[in-house]
């Protein structure tokens, strides 16, 4: 088992829904992107399809000193989400140029992504954060 292993399991036990293990931390969080598929020449368009998935994690504030008013915004937060879903399987990531990205939390509010910065080193997806903003 190597370093990156190690912190991977580290960050699943950590990540997961409250409850889940002595350790966890996290909620549940339903991550939910459209992108666009095929072009279909008929219609003149590419199909938009959507991909819905449940994962878990942690949302952090993001310090008022690091607000700048351009690419973050007072309200701002960041979502530290465990590479794994809530079954196990592991997170798929929004394609690059997705429509949309949101996240809904536990507690029903939705929020849409601003940012996606994967944390895989080695390529071994470890965590990802994601820069979320909300509604108003």
């Amino acid at each position: 088992m190597t370093v990156y292993d190690e912190g991977r399991a580290a960050a699943i036990r950590l990540l997961a829904p409250v409850g889940a293990n002595p350790d966890a931390i996290g909620q549940i969080i339903t991550l939910t992107y459209t992108y666009a598929g095929e072009y279909d020449p008929a219609a003149g368009q590419a199909e938009t399809l959507t991909y819905v998935q449940e994962g878990s994690g942690v949302e952090v504030a993001i310090k008022a000193e690091k607000v700048n008013g351009t690419s973050i915004l007072t309200g701002d937060s960041v979502l530290k989400l465990s590479p794994v879903r809530t079954d196990g399987q592991d997170l798929v990531l929004p394609p690059d140029g997705a429509i949309s990205t949101t996240v809904t939390l536990a507690d029903g509010t939705t929020k849409t992504v601003v940012l996606v910065d994967k944390k895989a080193p080695a390529g071994l997806l470890l965590a990802v954060e994601m820069q979320v903003r909300g509604a108003g």
